[in-house]
């Protein structure tokens, strides 16, 4: 415990120390000190830095701006990059970390399936239970102390559904439970969110081509 604590003091030194010089910096902290420590973690990150090497992930929008906590699009070069919400700047590191391991997720769907991968609903239950195991790889532990959306002030993640312990505990007990779960929240920000038998039924080229490449991705 006394060797957990240790490494804590010292990550959150470094956090406030770097954040206050940049504060999109914290994204590189989650990225080298949190996600890369894990195997899944490792996979995302590399895939990730193929194509962007280890170039700043930089925050987007600003306080007033809630409608999703990171976005996979051109920001500084003609390759599509994520960004995280700025309203997550405040988050604790763990949470900041698992945020960022979803949109370097949904990152590489967009790559290897197409930018209308995320339209489907399938794609959604990926990313979270894909997050899921990242959480599930012990890096951290899950509770109170890390889920952001039991702050009693701020509720931007409550707002997004990001209910990180209460997702993680469902998603150990009962997955047919966390796929309940998943799905309301998913249609609840999104209610345009397509299933991929449905876009297989389009009679939209490229809507059928995304759902074929997807169904092929998920090898459903």
């Amino acid at each position: 415990m006394r060797h957990f604590l240790k490494i804590t003091l010292v990550i959150s030194f470094f956090v406030a120390s770097a954040f206050a010089r940049n504060p999109h910096f914290k994204n590189t902290i989650s990225k080298e000190n949190y996600i890369k420590q894990t195997g899944i973690g490792m996979d995302y990150a590399l895939t990730y830095e193929q194509t962007h090497g280890n170039q700043m992930i930089l925050f987007f929008g600003d306080r007033t701006e809630s409608d999703a906590e990171y976005r996979v699009s051109k920001v500084q070069t003609t390759e599509e990059e994520v960004s995280v919400n700025l309203n997550l700047n405040g988050a604790p590191i763990e949470f900041h970390s698992w945020v960022l391991f979803q949109g370097l997720v949904a990152w590489k769907l967009n790559k290897f399936v197409g930018a209308k991968a995320l339209n489907f609903i399938e794609a959604q239950e990926f990313i979270m239970n894909e997050s899921m195991r990242y959480l599930n790889s012990g890096i951290f532990p899950v509770g109170p102390q890390t889920d952001y959306s039991q702050h009693p002030r701020f509720d931007y993640a409550r707002t997004r559904g990001l209910y990180m312990e209460r997702l993680f505990d469902t998603w150990l007990r009962d997955r047919t439970q966390f796929k309940q779960l998943v799905y309301k929240r998913a249609y609840k920000l999104n209610p345009k969110l397509i299933t991929i038998k449905q876009g297989l039924n389009s009679r939209s080229y490229s809507v059928k081509q995304a759902a074929l490449r997807l169904k092929r991705f998920l090898r459903q």
